[in-house]
């Protein structure tokens, strides 16, 4: 039979153990999150060569192009996301990706 000093001990201790090291992982988290908000983005478009939708990135291009505020982007952005099922910080990502692309104006075809 077991002890129950030695059960709690090791349950303490493996309880310990636990919050420890979910502990780490939360701040290894929280970290990354902080230091590389769009890495979920930047693997999906650039490691794994996934493709911008084409009406997206004409439609920021004339907008980049006709001198739009980027606040007033920023708001119609989100409220289109609301509208239809899209994520607004990968819109986001998607406009500052066009925005240097074209750095400052270049025409597209």
């Amino acid at each position: 039979m077991i002890d129950p000093a030695s059960f709690f001990k090791a349950l303490g201790l493996f309880s310990l153990i636990i919050a420890l090291v979910g502990g780490f992982c939360y701040w290894v988290t929280v970290a990354i999150k902080k230091n590389f908000p769009n890495l979920k983005y930047q693997i999906k478009y650039k490691l794994l060569r996934k493709k911008f939708d084409k009406e997206i990135v004409f439609g920021f291009m004339e907008d980049i192009e006709a001198g739009v505020d980027e606040k007033e982007l920023i708001r119609a952005m989100w409220i289109k996301s609301t509208q239809t099922n899209t994520d607004p910080k990968e819109m986001m990502y998607i406009y500052d990706q066009v925005k240097r692309k074209m750095k400052g104006g270049i025409k597209h075809e």
